[in-house]
């Protein structure tokens, strides 16, 4: 058998494999709970962290071009990122702290006018929430029923 042959087969197993588990158990797409949940992530944020990140891929463009004397051109993008970089880290900073204060107005607002809105609040910043860890049941017969 030579190596076609081989890659061949082995392609075949995989999609033979890949195609019943699909069938079998279904496909559910994972999402990143924190990520989705980051209030504080806005525009001016995406904005300042698209910049940065084009900033480190001009630099490293320029490093992988420099062909010897223009230390100068990767010291400067090197100085611009790190700029850039700095002023990321601020951004985000205030917007955290933005979110902070809000959420603890929120809850000193509605202490008195709803205890059990205050207590979920406090449970939410401490961390301690209560939500199921496994949520991931595709399918009804599969559920457990008495």
């Amino acid at each position: 058998m030579n190596d076609l042959d081989l890659n061949t087969v082995w392609d075949n197993i995989k999609k033979g494999l890949v195609d019943a588990a699909t069938k079998v158990c279904g496909v559910s797409k994972r999402t990143n709970e924190r990520k989705r949940n980051t209030l504080w992530w806005e525009d001016e944020v995406r904005v300042e962290v698209e910049s940065k990140k084009k900033a480190w891929l001009d630099l490293l463009a320029t490093k992988v071009g420099n062909s010897g004397g223009m230390n100068d051109e990767i010291e400067r993008k090197k100085a611009e990122f790190r700029r850039l970089n700095k002023r990321v880290k601020e951004v985000v900073e205030r917007k955290k702290k933005e979110r902070t204060d809000k959420n603890d107005r929120r809850i000193s607002d509605n202490f008195q006018a709803n205890i059990k809105m205050f207590w979920k609040l406090v449970r939410t910043a401490r961390g301690n929430t209560k939500q199921p860890i496994i949520n991931a049941v595709k399918r009804r017969e599969w559920m457990y029923s008495e």
